[in-house]
């Protein structure tokens, strides 16, 4: 019995609260020129205003769940809210590019304490086979989230200005931290524990290193970055009997590393492909950016029902033969917007592909997080999320990074764009297979026909019910 009352209340309250976050990200990346034509800055400048937030999310992503593992993840929840609606107050009230910067910086903070609290939460309220819907309805409203998020601040922009994108989350902000302050419980494993802030230190400093790298092209900032990742493993080794930031057993957990991997692919394969799409269709198709972005929305608008229906299934028959679906249908999607391109292609001619690649999308969303989770103690439920988070958001950075060189080096070679174009999406559809391929060493969860039993092979016993303070 779920000791919990209203889980699916206290979910919507994190997913509606957390939205912002997702909103403001995207409507930053159309109000780029406006910014720019504003304060007078340059490319490079009003890059670093996307870049500062994405960098101080990867840095504390980890950190944020193991201290949610300690305090308790509507705690963090409200602390990187707050810190979020501050620091977006500011931002919109900046008079040059060096404070919105730093204003966006701490708006990457705060996100990064907020974001692997819904996940976390998910563990802590709901029963390991029921946690496909949740996952589900999570994909729902990132969805929505990324397929609303251009037109809500390109509409800002227009009517308002671009200081709108930020002013906005302030009541939105404040109401959600009202709602989860009294809606939502503070889960935690029933133990103090104690936050290992050398480890934090540690791995922060490499993964800012790390996404630095990705985003810069810095050779230095990517060695400099591996020597910390081994001081960081010889310490956590050595902290595996005494409160480490990253626990070993974690990483044993099969399904867990598995889901992963598989999760460091997907966001690589998703966003390297929607980029080359976008950028086909303005500079070969001289399509407009703002129309060039609806035609690529058809995919996220497409995957919502599609990530409603994924959650039902996973809970239903277990997450295995879901992900592989949605990964086949991403698989499809890409090999049809692969042979399209050309030219004599036409944007409608690209519809078809951008379709079934949406409706790939959606089902994927809900198995990587469900089956991820199942066999996570509730003691480690927060450091669980924080990886899993971090490393979405790392692979998102790996396939823009790698799409970008592979697109590159083929304007280089063949001088002809649709020939550089059709080869650089090989490198997504070889990510997405890759992805189906590991699904064969999944070990099956318990669903609701099959129900978990002793010897279930999924692996760890059940999580401990957490107590709620």
């Amino acid at each position: 019995m779920n000791p919990y009352r209203h889980p699916w209340l206290i979910l919507w309250t994190l997913l509606l609260a957390g939205a912002i976050c997702a909103l403001d990200t995207t409507a930053v990346n159309v109000a780029i020129p406006s910014i720019m034509r504003d304060l007078g800055a340059g490319v490079d400048d009003v890059l670093w205003v996307v870049n500062a937030y994405v960098l101080a999310i990867v840095a504390l992503m980890v950190s944020a769940g193991r201290l949610a593992d300690v305090y308790g993840p509507r705690t963090l929840f409200l602390a990187g809210l707050a810190v979020f609606v501050l620091a977006s107050a500011a931002a919109g009230v900046a008079d040059g590019v060096g404070t919105l910067i730093a204003a966006r910086a701490v708006q990457g903070v705060g996100a990064a304490l907020l974001l692997p609290q819904t996940a976390s939460m998910v563990t802590h309220i709901f029963p390991p086979e029921r946690r496909g819907r949740a996952f589900g309805i999570w994909g729902v409203v990132a969805g929505a989230a990324v397929a609303l998020g251009p037109a809500f601040g390109g509409l800002l922009i227009t009517s308002f200005g671009w200081r709108w994108i930020f002013h906005v989350n302030v009541p939105l902000g404040v109401a959600g931290l009202v709602a989860v302050a009294l809606v939502c419980p503070n889960p935690r494993a029933g133990t103090r524990r104690r936050f290992d802030l050398l480890g934090s230190a540690l791995l922060a400093l490499a993964l800012f290193l790390i996404a630095f790298a990705l985003l810069e092209s810095r050779a230095g900032a990517a060695g400099l970055a591996l020597v910390l990742v081994g001081v960081f493993w010889l310490v956590e080794r050595a902290r595996q009997h005494r409160e480490p930031l990253l626990p070993f057993a974690l990483l044993r957990d099969r399904n867990f590393s598995l889901m992963s991997a598989i999760n460091l692919a997907l966001p690589c394969s998703v966003g390297s492909m929607l980029f080359l799409t976008v950028y086909y269709l303005q500079e070969a198709l001289g399509l407009s950016a703002a129309a060039a972005g609806l035609v690529v929305a058809v995919a996220p608008a497409v995957s919502v029902p599609f990530a409603a229906l994924s959650g039902w299934l996973t809970d239903r028959y277990g997450g295995t033969y879901v992900l592989l679906a949605g990964l086949l249908l991403l698989l499809a999607g890409l090999a049809h917007v692969a042979v399209t391109v050309g030219a004599e292609a036409t944007w409608g001619d690209l519809l078809p592909g951008l379709l079934v690649f949406g409706a790939g999308m959606g089902v994927v969303y809900a198995p990587p997080g469900s089956i991820a989770m199942y066999g996570v103690a509730t003691a480690m439920a927060g450091t669980a999320s924080g990886v899993f988070s971090t490393v979405t958001r790392m692979g998102a950075l790996m396939g823009s990074a790698a799409v970008g060189a592979v697109l590159q080096a083929g304007l280089a070679a063949h001088g002809d764009l649709d020939r550089a174009v059709t080869s650089a999406y090989l490198l997504p559809i070889v990510v997405a297979a890759i992805a189906a391929a590991m699904t064969i060493g999944i070990r099956p969860t318990p669903s609701a026909r099959r129900p978990a039993q002793p010897s279930d092979p999924a692996g760890a016993p059940r999580p401990q019910r957490a107590t709620q303070r």
